[in-house]
C-alpha cells in the first residue's frame, strides 16, 4: 500500500492494527504523532521568512512560527542579536527608542530593543502543515511516511492498552526520528565536511 496521503495513512494504521472499528480514533492517533513530530522533526523545506511589523518594539510572530533563525532590518539587512527575556526586560525598562540591536521571543510576540517601530525580517523554521481532509499530504509525509505510521501506531497501541505493541512502535518511531535528523545533517552539510577534533 502506498503511503502518499492522509487517507493512505489512516487505512494503513487500521491494517497494521487489524482493526476496522477505529475510524473515529485514527485521526487522533495521527494528530498525536504530529504533535511529537512538530517538536522533534525539522526539515530545511520549512525554513522561510516573513516581515514582522513592530510598534514600540513589539510585533506578532507568524502563525506557523516554530523557531527563530535570524532577525534583520533595513536595506543593509543589519543583523539583530538575540537576548534573553531577562536581559531584554532590564534594557527595555529604559524605554529607549531607535534602531534595534537585540531581540527576544515572548509568547507569540517578537520583541526588540531599542523599542523600534517599523518592519524587520524574521527568518524562521515553520511548523509543518498538519494532515487533514483538506491538506492530504505534506513534505514530511512525502519524505518520511514511516515516521507518520510508526508514531501513529505507537499512540494507537497506548490507547488500546497494548504495552508490548506500544514499546515496539516507540522503538521504530525513535528510529524514524533518527533518520530524519541524519537526513537534515546530510542535507545541510557536504560529504566533505570534517568534524574538528581538539
Amino acid at each position: 500500500m502506498a503511503l502518499a496521503s492522509y487517507s493512505d495513512i489512516q487505512a494503513s494504521i487500521a491494517s497494521f492494527l487489524h482493526r476496522d472499528d477505529l475510524t473515529s480514533q485514527i485521526p487522533d492517533f495521527i494528530c498525536l504523532a504530529e504533535a511529537d513530530l512538530q517538536v522533534r522533526a525539522k526539515l530545511s523545506q520549512w525554513d522561510t521568512s516573513a516581515t514582522v511589523t513592530l510598534a514600540s518594539g513589539s510585533g506578532s510572530l507568524p502563525n506557523d512560527f516554530a523557531k527563530a533563525v535570524s532577525v534583520t532590518y533595513g536595506a543593509g539587512n543589519y543583523t539583530i542579536d538575540f537576548m534573553s527575556q531577562i536581559g531584554y526586560d532590564a534594557y527595555a525598562a529604559s524605554g529607549e527608542t531607535g534602531s534595534p540591536e537585540y531581540y527576544t521571543i515572548r509568547g507569540t510576540n517578537l520583541l526588540v530593543y531599542p523599542l523600534y517601530s517599523g518592519d524587520v525580517t524574521l527568518a524562521y523554521t515553520a511548523r509543518f502543515t498538519a494532515l487533514s481532509g483538506s491538506a492530504t499530504s505534506n513534505s514530511l509525509l512525502t519524505l518520511f511516511p514511516d515516521a507518520y505510521l510508526n508514531g501513529s501506531l505507537m499512540h494507537a497501541c497506548s490507547w488500546l492498552h497494548d504495552m508490548e505493541g506500544m514499546n515496539k512502535y516507540a522503538a521504530v518511531f525513535e528510529a524514524s526520528i533518527t533518520r530524519i535528523k541524519k537526513y537534515m545533517i546530510d542535507y545541510k552539510y557536504s560529504d566533505g565536511l570534517q568534524m574538528r577534533v581538539a
